[in-house]
């Protein structure tokens, strides 16, 4: 038997840890300061020492719970300043270099020495010039009369072919079942001489403005309209309903163009321009600044 009290052994292999575990907790090893001590160490200071005869384990609660309490501690780091956090050589001279190549100024490109391809020059003389041979002038007698100026594009010719067009669609709906006790049934022909009244009075509504177009046609003396004394009220909205610029048949076989129900006054517009008119050499295009926000099934 041992000379040793049960637990002295371990209270001395204990007295010689508490050292080393203090000192784990202020050190952080790297794997390969790890590697380095275990290739240093000598093999005969771990021979036999799991076969220690003098050790008995205690009965003692207390030394089990002192025990738990250390394991749990060891599992615990505690952060370290950056004064104490150790590098190996390695690493030390990567931060140096780091440190050294973001201490050194970043040196800007030197500009390039060769010439540019391309040069700036106001000269026009590479441009291929087009000759301007023609005067921008009126091909017709200037107008007397500012309703001139509107007679060149809504000519005799142009005004027939809205009282046709507006007439056959008059026609077509008067003969349809639905509109048949509505007041399209009672329709007269309409007459070149009549859309000009009607034009006029339409234009009027613009410069005479009233909150509703019906109130045109009102006998108080707060209105004083002169609608009523050249169009009835009634006639003047069948034509507004009736009024159209393309012939019934020429709609049906023209549904695949979306312009089709106007392209009539499109083109009279172009023909009468080309046809009065020849414009100068410098010619500035615009459109519209005013988005259309109505009925349109086509991106404007």
């Amino acid at each position: 038997m041992s000379d040793h009290q049960p637990g002295t052994s371990r209270c001395t292999n204990r007295s010689n840890e508490i050292p080393l575990r203090a000192q784990s907790k202020r050190v952080l090893l790297h794997e390969s300061d790890i590697l380095e001590a275990l290739g240093n160490s000598d093999e005969d200071d771990f021979v036999g020492s799991d076969e220690d005869e003098d050790f008995l384990l205690g009965d003692d609660d207390g030394d089990s719970s002192t025990l738990e309490s250390e394991e749990d501690e060891e599992g615990v780091i505690s952060p370290l300043p950056p004064s104490e956090i150790r590098f190996s050589s390695a690493e030390r001279e990567e931060l140096n270099e780091t440190i050294e190549e973001s201490a050194m100024p970043h040196e800007s490109p030197e500009p390039a020495t060769e010439e540019s391809t391309s040069h700036w020059s106001t000269s026009c003389s590479s441009m291929k010039q087009i000759l301007f041979v023609r005067e921008s002038k009126l091909h017709v007698e200037p107008p007397s009369h500012p309703i001139d100026y509107f007679c060149l594009f809504f000519n005799e010719e142009y005004l027939r072919m809205i009282v046709e067009c507006t007439n056959r669609y008059a026609e077509r709906m008067k003969s349809s079942s639905e509109h048949r006790h509505s007041r399209i049934s009672r329709w007269k022909e309409l007459t070149v001489e009549e859309f000009k009244t009607f034009r006029g009075l339409l234009l009027h509504t613009g410069t005479a403005k009233i909150n509703r177009l019906t109130d045109y046609w009102k006998g108080h003396w707060l209105y004083k309209s002169c609608f009523s004394k050249y169009m009835s009220r009634n006639r003047f909205f069948s034509i507004l309903r009736c009024i159209h610029f393309t012939l019934p048949d020429e709609e049906e076989d023209a549904t695949a163009r979306r312009l089709n129900k106007c392209q009539k006054i499109v083109d009279n517009f172009n023909n009468t321009m080309n046809n009065i008119y020849y414009p100068g050499q410098n010619i500035s295009l615009d459109e519209s600044m005013d988005l259309w926000r109505g009925r349109l099934f086509f991106r404007q």
